[in-house]
């Protein structure tokens, strides 16, 4: 993900620098001074120690790996995007360290199906070795992998070789050019096993099995037609499973179907991964399965991502209609930690008499960081693939779905809701079998500050407005202020655990004031993400989503793209010619699409759209 590479492509488009004007934007006069980039400096000299750690044991326990991504990828970020150079060869040098801990392995556990139902690992020997990292203390899943964990981590590897592959050769440091080096060949390992799979070898049955992934919804007892979803997917086998909604059906839950934060992580990854090997393939050395993965896996990802957007309606600060954007709405409505998602009360704990399901739940905003990270890189590396997606009205429709569904719209007092698509019940009541723990309403309002949101004030202006506003929350000196940043924001009610009791305006204040105390790890780690993102530039792009009419149609002549966005989900499109000739047909199940017409002759069509409710609407383009 890298927001600086993306402001030469857009020509057409204004930058502008606007605000509310009853706004006092106070971290444009700070976020650029020497005293606010010091602080960034040493807050991560301060939480260093903590993320070599995290690393150093990552063997015993892989989801070490999972919070170095989540507390570290904007920093990162921020020093690609600053040219701060020195900094990002400290924090390469850290990432290096997870070196140390991988295996280089013959075999591997695989989760098999068997007539009784039941996922059962076997091990099975590849016919080459796999680099892959394992949880060498994890006595009940023993030569596990977490892939989720894995997947994440890899992520940011990948970021980084793509950032230091956009970067002139003459300013690389020898360090990048050593991390993406050796970094290269434990990509390649991973994504060609979990992408286009691994042959192996059962000694057991004497049976070779060819392309071999680990993927499987067992675990989820999904069904399609009553049959169970066979195990040992690649991962280009389950996007195609999840593209035509083949992964459940019936009796099974409607999250089989749903795409995980581990997909998207290995798409944005691979697709880093790849769009480096373009730009300096002696930087990346090799990607197997190039071809495959440019031709095949990433344009069926890049569909599928694109069927699961769906578009909202927002009111904007100046009260017009915009369009937002959500993701997989409705696909997590009966998942079990959305139980409770429709019950409103702050201050009573739910019991199993307050279930409350809300009828097309988005992802909770803590997963829903990864939309920033992913969407970027899929939007920085998309012109290099030669994609059409993601383009930037999706991203400014993701953008105002934060500011004006998600956002509480109170500067003085901001609160978040719990989920994406807007709603604010409970989340995760009782995870884990944890006693009276859960997430209120709002109470995830604390990602607002690790999520990288601030980037997205690249597409919406106003989302650096709520970004100051939480930035002046922190530095408040009025106790009401005071009272609830710290109900809100740094001693959650119900959590209970290590997430709690966060003293994020001390550690700020202190270390600017050069008080230096003992470092607290996990309010630097809040500070570490937002203020590196309230720093990079605070230009924006003027990006047209206001609605205009319950169905929006646009050209965009220099792409060759049609775009439809729709309150409703649009069920089928079909354009005819000025002779009734039929020249496009196809069937859909999101609000949001895009139609390559690069095929298409210039002159006047008629395109009829049929919605989920079968309305049928029916509309004069013109192709020039």
């Amino acid at each position: 993900m890298s927001i600086g590479k993306s402001f030469s492509v857009f020509v057409l488009f204004v930058f502008i620098h606007i605000g509310l004007v009853s706004q006092n934007l106070s971290i444009d006069s700070v976020t650029n001074t020497m005293s606010f980039q010091d602080s960034i400096n040493q807050f991560w000299i301060k939480y260093k120690p903590y993320v070599e750690n995290l690393v150093k044991t990552s063997d015993k326990n892989t989801y070490n790996l999972y919070n170095v991504q989540i507390n570290t990828n904007v920093l990162l970020e921020y020093a690609f995007n600053q040219k701060k150079y020195d900094l990002v060869d400290d924090m390469l040098d850290v990432y290096l360290g997870a070196l140390n801990t991988i295996d280089s392995l013959d075999r591997y556990k695989f989760a098999h199906f068997f007539p009784l139902e039941q996922p059962v690992d076997t091990t099975m020997f590849f016919d080459k070795n796999y680099y892959v990292w394992l949880d060498r203390n994890d006595s009940i899943n023993l030569s596990k992998e977490n892939i989720l964990a894995i997947s994440q981590f890899l992520a940011l590897v990948s970021d980084a070789i793509f950032n230091i592959a956009s970067i002139s050769v003459e300013n690389r440091t020898e360090k990048m050019i050593y991390f993406a080096n050796l970094y290269s060949d434990v990509l390649d390992s991973h994504y060609h096993r979990w992408i286009f799979g691994a042959n192996v070898f059962d000694e057991i049955s004497g049976e070779e099995f060819k392309n071999v992934g680990p993927f499987q919804l067992q675990g989820w007892n999904c069904k399609y037609d009553n049959k169970p979803i066979p195990t040992r997917l690649t991962h280009k086998q389950l996007i195609d499973l999840l593209l035509d909604y083949k992964c459940g059906n019936n009796d099974s839950k409607v999250y089989c179907n749903s795409i995980t934060d581990s997909d998207l992580w290995i798409i944005a990854g691979l697709s880093s991964f790849a769009a480096a090997y373009i730009i300096d393939s002696s930087l990346v050395g090799k990607v197997s399965n190039f071809e495959f993965y440019k031709n095949e896996y990433l344009p069926t990802a890049n569909e599928l991502i694109l069927s699961r957007i769906s578009t909202t309606l927002a009111t904007n600060f100046k009260d017009s209609l915009v369009w937002g954007a959500d993701f997989d709405n409705g696909i997590l409505d009966d998942y079990p930690d959305n139980k409770f998602s429709a019950y409103l009360n702050p201050d009573i704990y739910p019991t199993e008499d307050d279930v409350a399901k809300s009828a097309n739940i988005g992802w909770d905003i803590s997963h829903a960081r990864r939309f920033v990270n992913v969407f970027q890189t899929l939007y920085d590396t998309k012109d290099i693939l030669g994609f059409d997606f993601p383009t930037t009205d999706i991203m400014a429709m993701f953008a105002n779905q934060y500011a004006y569904n998600v956002f509480n719209k109170d500067f003085e007092f901001p609160l978040f809701s719990n989920f994406f698509d807007g709603a604010n019940g409970w989340y995760r009541v009782g995870y884990a079998n944890r006693v009276n723990f859960g997430y209120g309403p709002s109470d995830l309002s604390i990602t607002s500050l690790t999520g990288g949101f601030p980037f997205w004030s690249f597409y919406n202006y106003d989302v650096r407005i709520i970004s100051n506003s939480l930035y002046e929350l922190i530095h408040t000196n009025d106790s009401t202020k005071q009272s609830f940043l710290n109900k809100h924001y740094e001693e959650i009610q119900w959590t209970n655990d290590l997430t709690s009791n966060l003293p994020i305006r001390k550690q700020s204040h202190d270390f600017e004031k050069g008080l230096g105390p003992k470092p607290d790890y996990a309010s630097l780690a809040v500070l570490l993400s937002f203020y590196p993102a309230i720093a990079i530039s605070d230009t924006v792009l003027i990006v047209e989503t206001k609605v205009n009419d319950s169905i929006d149609i646009s050209i965009n002549p220099e792409k060759n793209l049609l775009s439809i966005r729709s309150e409703n989900k649009i069920k089928e499109v079909v354009i005819i010619d000025t002779k009734k000739q039929l020249v496009f047909s196809k069937r859909y199940r999101n609000s949001y699409i895009l139609i390559n017409i690069k095929d298409l002759f210039k002159g006047i069509y008629i395109i009829r759209i049929k919605t989920a409710n079968n309305d049928i609407i029916r509309r004069k383009i013109v192709i020039i």
